[in-house]
């Protein structure tokens, strides 16, 4: 009786200090949880709602209009009869592939440009994906006169 008695106080003693434990660290644990929410890009913060997808596209190609012209000639030649605002938004889901592939082409890393989109999008997480692929591009020299992406777009497409 007096060991039962024993090992409930002492069941008793280690919840107490668990307790005052927890009440002790748990601000810490919420501010804890309200940083890794802060740091989860969101897709609000994605997207710049003051552009429209071919002003996104323009500045994601670093306002080359003429590469721009070129991608949506392109595309509207591929699939015809489709809305602008479509093309615009499929040409920047392409260009945002093509900067992702190209950069573990680059590498012979299959998962390079995957990581280093990760690591931008996370990065710079308060601005726009186009701004973020943008910064991506030139700072891997993807957008430089003569690049790979400028030649593989500008190569000529067979007219109907």
């Amino acid at each position: 009786m007096q060991i039962e008695l024993e090992q409930a106080i002492a069941v008793v003693a280690c919840i107490i200090a668990a307790l005052g434990f927890l009440y002790a660290v748990w601000p810490l644990l919420e501010k804890g949880a309200e940083f890794l929410k802060l740091r989860q890009p969101t897709e609000a913060n994605r997207y710049d709602p003051t552009l429209t997808p071919y002003e996104q596209l323009v500045k994601l190609l670093n306002n080359d209009l003429q590469l721009v012209s070129l991608l949506l000639q392109k595309l509207s030649y591929q699939i015809p009869h489709q809305p602008d605002d479509w093309y615009c938004k499929v040409a920047f889901k392409q260009m945002q592939l093509w900067i992702v592939n190209k950069l573990s082409d680059d590498r012979n890393d299959p998962e390079f440009g995957e990581r280093q989109a990760t690591r931008y999008l996370s990065k710079y997480r308060d601005r726009p994906q186009w701004w973020v692929y943008r910064k991506l591009a030139i700072d891997h020299g993807l957008f430089q006169k003569g690049s790979p992406m400028v030649r593989e777009v500008e190569q000529p497409f067979t007219e109907r």
